[in-house]
């Protein structure tokens, strides 16, 4: 069960039949949550259903997307693409991997 006060979704990446909570499985589909819905999986017999379950509480920030940019402000979004264009969206020296080396 997802919590009243969470958001979530559940992405279907594998399905031979089956649903989720009464709603019919299909693949690389996804199903949005409602307040504290309880998630129900059934899998027909010799059937495959695989699928993720996303759920957080929100933030309480507001969000914009544009293209694969995910920012608080339009402003970001454009600070965003200028970076991205001026091969400035990662320093170079940055290795986000280095502790697992």
């Amino acid at each position: 069960e997802v919590p009243s006060e969470w958001n979530g979704f559940v992405y279907v990446y594998k399905a031979a039949g089956g649903n989720i909570s009464g709603t019919e499985a299909k693949e690389q589909h996804a199903l949005v949550l409602g307040n504290g819905d309880h998630i129900e999986a059934t899998a027909p017999p010799g059937g495959d259903l695989c699928f993720l379950l996303i759920a957080g509480r929100p933030i309480g920030e507001p969000i914009v997307q544009h293209g694969p940019f995910v920012m608080n402000t339009q402003e970001e979004i454009m600070q965003a693409f200028r970076d991205y264009q001026n091969g400035m969206l990662q320093n170079p020296a940055d290795n986000p991997w280095k502790d697992e080396m």
